[in-house]
């Protein structure tokens, strides 16, 4: 969801294995944004009180999130991430992990938007 406009929700299913960076796109992706501008996650706790910085990304520059995997900051089965984008726009999105699925569908490209709302 985006922080001050929670009727606009996206649903996207992942693999444990995709990383932070795969994040960052599908979701600038599922609302129309392009990946110029910077983007920062962060751990949350319960509150949406920000935590531990996780990296940022800018665009297609390298960066240390095209290696860090989802699942490396997955502790509570509703984990809670805050991550910002475009540092002048300030966008701020609270991310929360619904579910954990076992295994991927047979023949499904993931990362993939399940559901969309707003």
């Amino acid at each position: 969801t985006f922080d001050d406009y929670d009727d606009i929700v996206r649903d996207i299913d992942f693999k444990a294995d995709q990383t932070f960076a795969d994040l960052f796109v599908e979701i600038l992706k599922s609302v129309g944004f392009d990946t110029r501008h910077k983007g920062t996650f962060f751990l949350a706790d319960h509150k949406w009180r920000k935590g531990a910085l996780i990296g940022e990304m800018h665009g297609e520059q390298a960066s240390t999130l095209r290696k860090t995997e989802l699942v490396d900051h997955i502790d509570d089965p509703h984990q809670k991430f805050l991550f910002s984008y475009d540092e002048e726009a300030k966008w701020n999105f609270n991310i929360e992990l619904i579910r954990v699925m076992a295994d991927a569908e047979y023949k499904v490209t993931y990362p993939k938007l399940a559901a969309s709302a707003g």
